[in-house]
């Protein structure tokens, strides 16, 4: 049985990714076809997924450093543990 071939052009983007490129495409096609409407509404769909975007990214980021800082403390308590002479 053959390989599919739609197998290798697999997009993984989470939600907030596909609102930002189908704003996008909607602005386009607004602008293409001169929909006044459609431009509005796809403009404020933009900016919402920006700033889900911004606050999300800012999230991971600080979740990411606190788990790292943690990890480090925790390696520093391991080794300072291990260099003291038991008694």
């Amino acid at each position: 049985m053959a390989a599919d071939p739609t197998e290798s052009f697999k997009i993984n983007l989470n939600q907030n990714l596909w609102g930002l490129v189908v704003s996008f495409v909607s602005l386009g096609a607004a602008e293409y076809f001169k929909l006044c409407t459609l431009f509005w509404f796809s403009v404020v769909v933009a900016v919402v997924m920006t700033m889900s975007i911004g606050i999300t990214t800012f999230a991971y980021t600080k979740n990411y450093w606190k788990n790292k800082q943690w990890q480090k403390s925790k390696k520093q308590k391991r080794i300072t543990s291990r260099s003291r002479p038991t008694r």
